[in-house]
């Protein structure tokens, strides 16, 4: 799972690891969220929100930033 992610953003709690945001990325133009993953203790607290801002902060010369979720494929066109 890590060894072929672009871009890893993780949530940590005490030193635990309590969330992860794995994102694949051609560095230019777009960048696809992967995996989003919350310990269910952390979950309806906003990390999972928060682990999706800093992955889109760590990208902010992107022109669109993919993410599936629950079936559905969330695509954010992001405008100059």
């Amino acid at each position: 799972m890590v060894e072929n992610a672009d871009l890893i953003i993780t949530a940590r709690h005490a030193h635990r690891l309590v969330g992860v945001a794995r994102s694949v990325t051609d560095f230019a133009y777009s960048t696809y969220l992967s995996d989003l993953a919350v310990d269910y203790e952390y979950q309806k607290q906003g990390d999972g929100k928060e682990l999706i801002r800093l992955t889109k902060k760590k990208r902010p010369q992107q022109r669109s930033f993919y993410w599936r979720h629950q079936k559905q494929l969330i695509i954010i066109l992001i405008s100059e």
